[in-house]
């Protein structure tokens, strides 16, 4: 939540003597981790368009180019839960969608779109990425270094790129990789470490590297009911 809503719960929650109040309400507000929560949140508005209701970890991050300032290309609806980095290549846009849980350590990188369906969760460590980074050919790659070190991005050769879309209720496990052009259909989990590098129907469980379907979610639901 916002850091001025923190502020006025821990006002509500101080105890009734006024010395005791003093010494917590200094406390609170001489903690580093709520100057932290500032600094995120400030970063947060600034760059993308994010719902007051969303819940950000301390460790949270976004990161655009400064000639891509249309707020609109990073929007996070409504209670999403956001603990790990979001990051804009330039032209890239992502969607996070009410009631999403993006966990402590994950990395969203689009050059492209990353649109995530409602009630869908990011286990720890989860990584995401619409393009590939890097482009193959090493005369490129060199020439990529070069401009970022310089600071020209915008003249650096662009990789391979392609929407990621993740449909609603889909869970994937912690450390699992989602490549370039990949689309996860509603209802399904990705198994821990998997690395997802084509698309995922719905309501089945995929995990390996590369992923690959193990069961359907429905028939499991089915025989234990």
């Amino acid at each position: 939540m916002p850091p001025l809503r923190m502020v006025v719960q821990a006002f509500d929650a101080l105890p009734n003597s006024p010395v005791l109040a003093a010494k917590r309400l200094i406390r609170y507000l001489i903690n580093p981790l709520l100057w932290r929560y500032v600094s995120v949140w400030r970063r947060f508005k600034r760059k993308s368009n994010i719902h007051e209701s969303c819940w950000l970890g301390p460790n949270a991050w976004c990161s655009t180019y400064e000639r891509q300032t249309e707020r609109a290309r990073m929007e996070i609806c409504a209670n999403a839960t956001i603990r790990g980095l979001l990051r804009l290549e330039l032209g890239g846009r992502i969607v996070i969608a009410e009631d999403c849980y993006v966990g402590d350590d994950c990395i969203l990188d689009s050059a492209e779109a990353i649109v995530i369906g409602r009630n869908t969760m990011l286990a720890h460590g989860v990584s995401v990425f619409d393009n590939d980074s890097h482009p193959m050919d090493l005369e490129a790659r060199m020439q990529q270094t070069v401009a970022y070190r310089s600071g020209r991005a915008a003249t650096a050769p662009r990789p391979a790129a392609a929407p990621v879309r993740i449909g609603e209720g889909v869970w994937i496990g912690c450390n699992s990789f989602i490549g370039k052009g990949v689309s996860i259909a509603d209802g399904s989990v990705v198994a821990a470490h998997s690395v997802v590098t084509k698309d995922v129907p719905a309501n089945c469980l995929v995990a390996g590297n590369p992923a690959r379907v193990v069961r359907s979610l429905l028939a499991s639901a089915e025989l234990s009911a």
